[in-house]
């Protein structure tokens, strides 16, 4: 928390202007994701001329805005008006349940219909960060009204071999004690009977999987049958051997550590080495987007988004993704109603005017996730996938069909290009590469064909 007469001016906490201070403000909060708490209130009365501002500003982390309570109390002996910003302090359980929503047993038209009651009643700003907020509370605020909380059990019955299996295990001690031919006879007939009931199980379960499958929802869910009817897809590597992270010898003791340890692996990984005058070209140009982002002569930049736009992102939304740090889930967004719809697109057209993303859309969660066949043990070994907010995709999906559509019509994308354009494919390159190696057959003298494949390390974190 950061709390301070820092005499800086901004719309952004309640000024009528924007200074140098205001601006380096800005661009530290974002830095540090940190969330202005300022609600626009004045907080200070100038003794020379009586106009009064807000110089006192008070920011903490993303993360603990929502439970902060900022208020301007009345003016005291300063010409500054106290400031009383109150903080929850809880302390974190040593153990905590793995909790979810119980999208299931959910109350869709109630939920809904709170929400509805929620946004209609929130307030209009300028702040994309103030309305996202408000907007975020009252989402949860329904859901927890609406959707039971579900704790994930171990709900693993009896095996159905579970008795044969006691049997099978006290005839063989009694069989230890006793080398009867009886008892080996019993052994057996009991060992023949378990392998028949794992058998029998395991046919009914298939048969019981596959009658779940359903060709209307596409060929993914065969392909993840197979994996799972795949034994050597299921089998761990025989290379794992200890899941505790390590670097340079040094073993992490907690799990904070693991972390840690991660994080550091994948900023070594991602970070981009840039010379002085590459530098100067970033700060060059940054300045020049923040200056004319406002005048802009083409459409595509400045034109609003729709609400048609958004509901269309809204159907193609897979409501089964991983939520990011806001933990807003996909399953929520889909029943959203035409009022919390408006509000929302009011975030985006208020966040794309300004230039400004939300702190915590620019924030997402890691998992790390073990390579195949990798050491357990290395940080190297973990690829890294990150949730963003769901909110902030159905933004990005807008944005995209927008850039999507100016860049064909003024044909800025090249014919051969096929990454991240819809109706293309890699099988394209390769038919392209194919027809042009038999062309060169074709001709008299044969000509040949030169190809260049380029393979670049941690391409995906890297390269951009």
């Amino acid at each position: 928390m950061i709390l301070g007469d820092f005499n800086a001016r901004s719309p952004s906490w309640g000024c009528k202007i924007l200074d140098s201070k205001g601006d380096q403000l800005e661009d530290l909060s974002d830095d540090l994701n940190l969330s202005i708490l300022n609600t626009g209130e004045n907080t200070y009365v100038s003794k020379t001329n009586g106009t009064a501002s807000a110089l006192d500003i008070s920011a903490i982390s993303y993360a603990s805005a929502n439970n902060v309570h900022w208020k301007v109390l009345d003016a005291a002996i300063s010409y500054h008006f106290p400031v009383l910003t109150t903080l929850p302090i809880v302390q974190e359980p040593t153990t905590q349940e793995k909790r979810s929503w119980n999208f299931r047993k959910a109350n869709w038209d109630g939920f809904t219909q709170e929400l509805e009651n929620l946004c209609s009643d929130l307030p209009k700003h300028n702040d994309a960060e103030k309305l996202l907020r408000l907007f975020t509370c009252c989402i949860q605020k329904a859901a927890k009204h609406h959707i039971p909380r579900a704790v994930f059990l171990n709900l693993w019955g009896a095996p159905p071999w579970g008795s044969a299996i006691n049997e099978k295990d006290s005839i063989g001690q009694e069989l230890q004690r006793n080398d009867s031919e009886e008892l080996k006879l019993n052994f057996i007939e009991v060992s023949h009977r378990v392998e028949e009931l794992i058998l029998e199980n395991k046919k009914e379960k298939r048969a019981e999987l596959c009658s779940k499958l359903d060709p209307r929802k596409g060929t993914s869910q065969y392909w993840n049958l197979l994996k799972v009817l795949n034994s050597s897809y299921i089998s761990m590597p025989k290379t794992l051997q200890s899941n505790v992270i390590s670097i340079d010898g040094v073993n992490a003791r907690t799990n904070k550590e693991a972390a840690n340890m991660l994080s550091k692996q994948y900023e070594v990984t991602s970070r981009l080495n840039f010379a002085e005058k590459d530098r100067l070209q970033y700060k060059k140009y940054k300045s020049i987007i923040k200056h004319n982002k406002n005048h802009c002569a083409e459409d595509v930049f400045t034109s609003d988004f729709t609400l048609e736009e958004l509901e269309y992102a809204i159907r193609h939304l897979n409501p089964k993704k991983s939520p990011g740090p806001d933990v807003i889930y996909g399953q929520m967004i889909v029943h959203f109603g035409e009022i919390a719809k408006k509000y929302l697109l009011n975030i985006f057209i208020t966040s794309w005017r300004s230039g400004k993303l939300p702190k915590i859309w620019k924030s997402s969660v890691i998992i790390p996730i073990l390579k195949p066949g990798k050491d357990a043990t290395s940080c190297k070994s973990y690829r890294p996938i990150s949730l963003t907010c769901i909110l902030c995709k159905l933004m990005e999906r807008i944005i995209h069909s927008h850039l999507i559509k100016f860049l064909t019509e003024q044909n800025f994308l090249h014919f051969y290009q096929t990454a991240y354009r819809a109706n293309h494919s890699t099988v394209d390159q390769l038919f392209y590469l194919s027809q042009t190696i038999i062309n060169g057959f074709q001709e008299k003298p044969h000509e040949k064909t030169v190809a260049v494949f380029l393979d670049l390390s941690s391409a995906f974190n890297r390269v951009w």
